[in-house]
């Protein structure tokens, strides 16, 4: 689980951003916070983060600057590895810093990552400028400890006499670093591949429990492989007859095109009057294509407690349909094992108290001199210091241009 991830200089985000996970002191759906094995020391997380703004407002470049982390992490393990990896990880996503000033592009772009397994939370600091690692920690809690003095697993800094600097796991691991290492290379990513260290190994693999999806490309392919386990391909159809899509069964087929190679193509199987009739994918409607592409992803993240992070979620769903697929994350039933669901959304009816809590609705927009900046409906306040209610109309006062973050009236 994501406990708060941080950006800074990374394309429309010039200074720090931080999108915070960690539930705040509020009563709403509390009984659907993802627990904490040690309430007295660890926050409570939340299960949804949901991102609103103007087009252009920055609600994709967190995203993909969340990606990008990703990227750096597993891109190299991924290449080094004959493991088959799973279509929702993105590793094409590169770090541009801010351009619209004289001085950002001489600036390192900075991430930061706190994120908990079953055992630890772990804290996770990198640093690039000119895609050359400048800056990078990890640092670890065990959550069952008495005490939560982070335990330093290595911290990396280019500008000290000796840059790097293990702790006691890597120590005792007789982790060595070549006289050559590569500047361009996380420690963690190297120490994963390199090394056979619990606490390392549990932090980069939990890397690979992210699902990406940008809902605005056109080109997803349904990824069938995912539904030869056992159960995945029943529990799909569950959800698409959940969510009021009229398909009795669908099938999968292997061609060849002109030029030699195979593709697969899909078929779905619908029944009316009394019989069965079946067509390819591409010709149900847009909406149940997205579906085919979207639902995947929700079974897989649910069922390993990851966390999908969809751009652009309510594009081609009727938003009764978009209320139902975050509900899969915010209901306890269907998410028995505490997996997150991080999205952008201009669909304002999910704005709403009896949907999210105000912790749970992020906004983002740039200023005047074009740089984004990120807060959070929980974070405001008006002059006398008094938060947004619960029991008001998000939606309307949001389009009252009350929380900022919208477009200029026509």
């Amino acid at each position: 689980m994501i406990c708060l991830f941080s950006v800074q200089n990374f394309k429309s985000f010039r200074e720090e951003a931080t999108l915070d996970l960690q539930a705040a002191d509020i009563k709403e759906h509390s009984v659907r916070l993802l627990p904490s094995p040690n309430r007295d020391k660890f926050r409570t997380l939340l299960p949804v983060a949901a991102l609103y703004g103007p087009n252009g407002g920055g609600k994709s470049v967190l995203l993909e600057a969340l990606a990008a982390l990703v990227s750096e992490v597993l891109g190299p393990i991924v290449l080094a590895s004959a493991e088959k990896m799973h279509p929702y990880m993105s590793l094409e996503q590169e770090c541009e810093p801010f351009l619209l000033d004289g001085t950002s592009k001489e600036r390192p772009t900075a991430f930061q990552l706190h994120f908990r397994t079953d055992q630890s939370e772990y804290r996770y600091h990198l640093s690039l400028l000119d895609g050359r690692v400048q800056q990078e920690s990890l640092y670890r809690v065990q959550l069952d400890a008495k005490r939560i003095t982070p335990v330093m697993l290595f911290d990396r800094d280019l500008s000290r006499e000796i840059p790097i600097r293990l702790g006691t796991a890597m120590k005792r691991s007789c982790v060595v670093l070549p006289r050559d290492f590569k500047s361009t290379l996380p420690l963690l990513t190297y120490a994963s591949l390199s090394y056979s260290i619990p606490e390392i190994d549990e932090a980069a693999d939990w890397f690979k429990r992210l699902y990406i999806l940008d809902c605005s490309d056109d080109d997803m392919a349904f990824p069938s492989a995912l539904f030869r386990a056992p159960g995945r391909k029943a529990a799909f159809l569950r959800l698409l007859h959940g969510f009021d899509v009229p398909i009795q069964e669908y099938r999968e087929s292997e061609d060849w095109d002109g030029e030699g190679r195979l593709y697969r193509r899909i078929y779905t199987i619908h029944e009316a009057g009394g019989k069965l009739y079946e067509m390819p994918l591409s010709c149900e409607s847009q909406g149940t294509i997205k579906l085919f592409h979207l639902l995947p992803m929700a079974i897989l993240a649910l069922e390993t407690g990851g966390v999908a992070i969809v751009d652009e979620l309510d594009t081609k769903l009727h938003p009764r349909l978009l209320m139902a697929f975050i509900r899969l994350f915010t209901n306890p039933d269907t998410n028995p094992n505490h997996a997150q669901l991080v999205f952008s959304s201009q669909d304002v009816s999910t704005m709403s108290s009896g949907l999210l809590r105000r912790d749970e609705i992020w906004f983002t927009a740039r200023d005047d001199e074009q740089a984004s900046h990120l807060w959070s409906l929980y974070d405001l306040q008006d002059v006398h210091s008094e938060r947004v209610q619960s029991n008001v109309s998000y939606a309307q006062q949001y389009l009252e241009g009350r929380y900022g973050a919208v477009p200029c009236q026509p």
